[in-house]
């Protein structure tokens, strides 16, 4: 699925860890970013 992060981690106490893997000097694209944005949403 493009603009997933490539680890999404859930943690206890409803914490999530998102981790993107790029190369070095790499920047996530856009709908990377936007999607990261909304899984940082508290519930």
């Amino acid at each position: 699925m493009t603009g997933i992060p490539d680890r999404i981690i859930l943690l206890t106490k409803g914490k999530i860890e998102i981790i993107e893997v790029k190369r070095p000097g790499r920047e996530p694209r856009p709908i990377q970013k936007k999607n990261m944005d909304i899984l940082k949403i508290k519930f």
